[in-house]
């Protein structure tokens, strides 16, 4: 899964979304658009860092942080809804990090506010402090509820995706609800894993003792 190119940086539609590949742009070979209006768009925002990565030259201190809200259009504004998660969703992160082939889940967190705190405590931990405004920004403006990922920079002109997996899961939202702070938590996840194609090679050369090479981790089940 690509923190940069799995989505419009300008409008924030994936290529299913749009049902064909996106176009990386010609000057950075970074950022991904769905067509061209939306690059034409994004153009007097982009312009800068895409100059400075084309010349080699030094990275702005902060690249810009993208959000993607699902369903927005369909609330009304002030509508309570928007800031009430449902009791009965569990809640996973899915976090990307392609430049070092790496994408991990944590999880479930119910109720939904813990899964803020988590984020913010990953973004800290990665050094990328310009996310933690949009975040607090984004929940207070759209409402929790709303929030889809965070495509957040990191030192060195990288990025992470942080993006927020659903999972309609009454019995398992409950027990979590009603268990105390901090206590053990019983909970099991069945995941799938999709591997890098070449990860036993990307193993042997440049992590010979991290993680294992990662495109994707799918939520498949959640039980107590």
């Amino acid at each position: 899964m690509s923190a940069l190119g799995d989505h419009c940086h300008w409008c924030q539609r994936t290529a299913e979304d749009v049902g064909h590949a996106l176009q990386r742009c010609s000057g950075c070979k970074i950022l991904h658009y769905c067509e061209k209006t939306c690059q034409t768009s994004d153009w007097k925002h982009h312009k800068e860092e895409c100059q400075t990565i084309k010349a080699g030259g030094p990275m702005p201190r902060f690249r810009r942080v993208s959000t993607r809200i699902n369903g927005v259009t369909m609330l009304r504004p002030g509508d309570p809804s928007a800031f009430t998660p449902d009791p009965d969703t569990v809640y996973y992160t899915k976090i990307s990090m392609p430049h070092v082939h790496d994408v991990s889940v944590a999880g479930p967190f119910c109720p939904m506010d813990s899964i803020v705190q988590h984020i913010e405590q990953r973004c800290i931990r990665e050094n990328s402090l310009p996310a933690l405004p949009v975040l607090r920004e984004t929940i207070e403006g759209a409402g929790i509820v709303s929030l889809g990922h965070i495509v957040a920079p990191l030192p060195g002109g990288q990025h992470m995706t942080i993006e927020i997996v659903r999972e309609k899961n009454a019995q398992v939202a409950t027990f979590l609800n009603d268990c105390p702070p901090r206590s053990p938590r019983p909970v099991y996840t069945i995941l799938e894993q999709t591997c890098h194609p070449d990860h036993e090679q990307i193993l042997a050369v440049l992590w010979p003792h991290e993680h294992i090479p990662t495109l994707d981790w799918k939520v498949i089940k959640t039980f107590l």
